[in-house]
């Protein structure tokens, strides 16, 4: 077993190994010493040098193993004429306050490096471009004054320069309906170039995301929006639990359906959040799924528009209203008031579905009464 006095290790032995290997190869003589330790840290990094020193406070016998002879962490991500360098907390400047006050608690040793990175290189369309250089580069192929925005602020630039809203409330206002659109579309009606869409998809989510992170960052925003739901109802005086198809205990139920039920026979307003739990799936799909396996007569499906339509009313002006239709010939017409999934879903069950217009004071109420309001889409 090594003492390395040179960093002061008190009560810690660290272990160096015989090369990269697991535990299980190492030397006889490393493996006795383990064996002897009440909690074995694998790694002498800034993270494993911190862990043992919190169970040691806690009173822990600890021992550290290390492949290398390195202490304090190798980070080697950066080439620099081919030789990779190390870029780690050894070579971090003096704002990281957090690791340097690390480093000085275990004592170890932090390390000027000349290696000097310059700053907001980007690399776009297989070039590095320093930012000074990037309004006249080959690779910008922005348009007109966008030339002059780097592609870090591209997002914040164009979507306050183009954003009509000038309050929190304003989004409310049936006066902005037409908002209602993905963000990439939106900037395209402004005039964005289709190259300063691309280059925000790289630094603002929505855009140019992976489908799948985009869809689980969905459904936690469906959660947001229903403890906020949550609390209007409870502020009424109704009794509400919120359900969730991503386990999150500390806020709310995980989704069972026969604690959904039960909350329900009881009177109480069950609100389902997180949407099915799987990426790919819209919410109105998740809510089909839920109005058949909780028993729904009908399925309420509440939008910015009266109800289902021939053609879309926003681009077409002879589009003709539908007070009632069936299911095939929603998805015959590809009419895209309902996600198709869902309306074959509801259709595989014979789930009566109304669309309705949210945005009038008072809507919600008249469907749930009864009143003929909206389209209804039955077999």
């Amino acid at each position: 077993m090594d003492e390395l006095s040179s960093w002061a290790v008190n009560r810690r032995n660290l272990i160096r190994g015989v090369g990269a290997t697991a535990v299980g190869m190492l030397a006889p003589r490393v493996l006795r010493a383990a064996e002897s330790a009440e909690v074995i840290v694998l790694g002498a990094g800034l993270a494993g040098l911190y862990s043992a020193m919190l169970l040691e406070e806690f009173g822990f016998r600890v021992t550290l193993l290390e492949a290398s002879d390195h202490v304090g962490g190798r980070v080697q991500t950066r080439d620099f004429g081919g030789t990779l360098h190390e870029l780690g907390a050894s070579d971090i400047g003096v704002m990281y306050a957090r690791v340097l006050d690390m480093m000085r608690r275990l004592e170890l040793e932090r390390i000027p490096s000349s290696i000097r990175v310059r700053p907001f290189t980007y690399h776009v369309r297989g070039q590095l471009v320093r930012a000074d250089d990037w309004a006249e580069a080959a690779a910008n192929q922005t348009t007109g004054e966008e030339r002059n925005i780097a592609p870090a602020r591209m997002s914040s630039e164009l979507l306050n320069r183009y954003n009509p809203l000038q309050e929190l409330d304003d989004w409310l206002s049936p006066d902005f309906q037409n908002l209602d659109v993905p963000i990439a579309d939106y900037l395209r009606q402004q005039g964005v170039s289709a190259e300063a869409i691309r280059l925000m998809g790289h630094t603002y989510n929505g855009i140019g995301m992976d489908r799948t992170s985009a869809d689980h960052m969905g459904m936690l925003a469906t959660v947001i929006n229903s403890l906020a739901l949550q609390d209007a109802l409870e502020k009424q005086g109704m009794e509400t639990r919120v359900q969730t198809a991503i386990s999150m205990h500390e806020v709310a139920e995980p989704y069972i359906v026969r604690r959904a039920n039960r909350h329900l026979e009881r009177g109480r307003v069950v609100i389902f959040g997180a949407g099915t739990g799987n990426p790919y799936f819209t919410t109105d799909t998740a809510a089909v799924l839920r109005a058949q396996e909780i028993h729904a007569e009908i399925l309420l499906k509440a939008t910015k528009v009266d109800g289902v339509y021939d053609a879309d009313p926003e681009k077409d002006p002879n589009a003709k209203f539908l007070k009632r239709i069936n299911y095939m010939k929603v998805l015959e017409k590809q009419l895209r008031v309902m996600d198709m999934t869902a309306i074959s879903l509801a259709m595989d069950n014979l789930l009566p579905l109304v669309v309705f217009k949210l945005i009038d004071k008072g809507n919600i109420c008249r469907v749930v009464c009864g009143e003929n309001i909206g389209t209804v889409i039955t077999a």
